[in-house]
C-alpha cells in the first residue's frame, strides 16, 4: 500500500541577538517577529513539498496549533489514542475513514516515514539556515539532495535506536 508522507518539522530558534534575519526570510513566517519559530514541512505523494513557517513567543507549541497557525488545511479524527490527522493540504481530496485498506493515507507511524521526516526536517533546517545565511545555499542544496532514504544505512540507523532508545 502507498502512503502519504508527512514530515512535521518543529525547528525551535532564538531569533535574538544583534543579526537580523534578512526581510525575504521573516515576511514568509506568519507571526514572523516572535522570538521563536517553528517550520511545517508537507511531502505529498507526488513528491511536491509545502513548508511554512510559523512564529510563536511561549516555550512550546503543540503539532494541532502549529498546522492551525500554518494556514495548511487539515482535517483530523479522534481516536482512542489522540487525535490522527486525515487530510493535509487537500490530500486526499476526500475522505471518509483516517486509515482506509485501499487507498493512500496520510502515513505518520511507518518505520519509512518516519526515519523520511527526519531527513525532511534535515533539509528544512539546511534550507531555512541558507534563506538566513547562517550556511552557504551549496551546502543546503547538497544536504536537500541527500535527504533521503537512499541514502542512509537503515540497519545501522535500527541499530543505533535500538542502543540508545532514540535518534
Amino acid at each position: 500500500m502507498r502512503a502519504h508522507l508527512l514530515a512535521i518539522a518543529v525547528l525551535l530558534t532564538a531569533c535574538g541577538g544583534a543579526t537580523a534575519p534578512p526581510a525575504a526570510a521573516t515576511s514568509t513566517c506568519v507571526n514572523a517577529q516572535a522570538a521563536h519559530k517553528a517550520y511545517l514541512v508537507v511531502t505529498h505523494l507526488d513528491g511536491r513539498s509545502v513548508q511554512k513557517c510559523v512564529g510563536f513567543a511561549s516555550d512550546q507549541l503543540n503539532g494541532e496549533d502549529l498546522m492551525k497557525q500554518s494556514g495548511i488545511e487539515f482535517q483530523s479524527q479522534a481516536f482512542s489514542f489522540g487525535k490522527a490527522v486525515c487530510q493535509i493540504d487537500n490530500e486526499p481530496d476526500s475522505f471518509s475513514e483516517c486509515f482506509p485498506k485501499d487507498k493512500p493515507f496520510w502515513a505518520l507511524f511507518t518505520e519509512t516515514a518516519r526515519f523520511q521526516s527526519w531527513l525532511d526536517v534535515e533539509a528544512a533546517l539546511a534550507q531555512a539556515q541558507a534563506e538566513l545565511g547562517i550556511i552557504p545555499e551549496a551546502a543546503a542544496r547538497e544536504i536537500t539532495a541527500k535527504a533521503h532514504l537512499k541514502y542512509l544505512d537503515l540497519a545501522a540507523v535500527r541499530a543505533g535506536l535500538a542502543k540508545t532508545g532514540h535518534p
